[in-house]
């Protein structure tokens, strides 16, 4: 969508994701929809392991797409894993 703004010769590019699909943080990442679940339900205090994870989301996406996502949040120090394998921030 090109969007003209009165006094400017070249049109501006609109932002091609709207805000509600965007999850920025501070560390300026974009969280897909099952990164926001994990961290939805640890600010909850739903003890979550890895397995959990896996269990929820079996049907949408295989396991390493899901251990991709955990590693992310976690190299974005968004979660750590307790010694116990349960997750929290």
């Amino acid at each position: 969508m090109d969007i003209r703004i009165t006094g400017q010769s070249e049109p501006q590019k609109a932002d091609p994701a709207p805000a509600a699909k965007r999850a920025d943080t501070a560390s300026g990442l974009v969280l897909n929809d099952r990164q926001k679940w994990i961290l939805d339900q640890i600010d909850k205090g739903v003890r979550i392991s890895q397995k959990d994870v896996i269990a929820h989301f079996r049907r949408e996406k295989n396991a390493s797409t899901i251990k991709r996502d955990l590693k992310q949040l976690r190299e974005e120090a968004l979660i750590a894993t307790h010694e116990d394998g349960y997750y929290l921030r």
